[in-house]
């Protein structure tokens, strides 16, 4: 779907991508430019990963969104941000609801908290990504009350192999 009524018209064709700093945060450079036509990219959540089948590995990066479609869309990077792959959407639902991903410090999986539905914000769940995105696996239900309202999560790795 279209931007909310009154959104402004900027918004109706925006655009995401990163900003990145190679002096502790005291410049930034915009990079990037995804896109979809079909629907708006919107709260993304970027984290670093390893390129598979590269020796040594590659850094790439892993850009997850919230879109108006019903599903969770990713893009990637493997340049650190000066270009993407076109917009994706995974097999995970999406309410339009911001997600989080984190990447873990043993084997490199991508955790994902996000709401596993494609109409509410409810029941919140976490899925495992042991190839940079390519594919997920459910991981554990956080909250289930199918009435509640699970909103704005944030996952991290709090200690190797424990997730918050």
């Amino acid at each position: 779907p279209p931007p909310p009524a009154g959104a402004p018209p900027e918004s109706r064709h925006g655009s995401a991508g990163v900003l990145v700093s190679n002096d502790c945060g005291v410049t930034w450079q915009a990079r990037g430019d995804v896109h979809l036509p079909a629907t708006w990219l919107i709260e993304n959540t970027v984290v670093s990963t390893s390129a598979p089948g590269v020796h040594p590995p590659a850094s790439q990066l892993l850009m997850l969104f919230r879109t108006g479609t019903g599903r969770i869309y990713k893009t990637t990077s493997p340049d650190e941000g000066a270009s993407w792959t076109d917009p994706t959407a995974t097999e995970l639902p999406n309410p339009n609801s911001k997600t989080s991903i984190c990447t873990c410090q043993r084997g490199g999986d991508v955790a994902l908290a996000y709401n596993h539905s494609t109409s509410k914000r409810a029941p919140l769940h976490v899925a495992v990504s042991g190839d940079n995105g390519g594919s997920w696996r459910h991981a554990a239900v956080v909250e289930a009350d199918p009435e509640g309202n699970f909103a704005y999560p944030t996952v991290l790795e709090w200690a190797p192999g424990v997730l918050k």
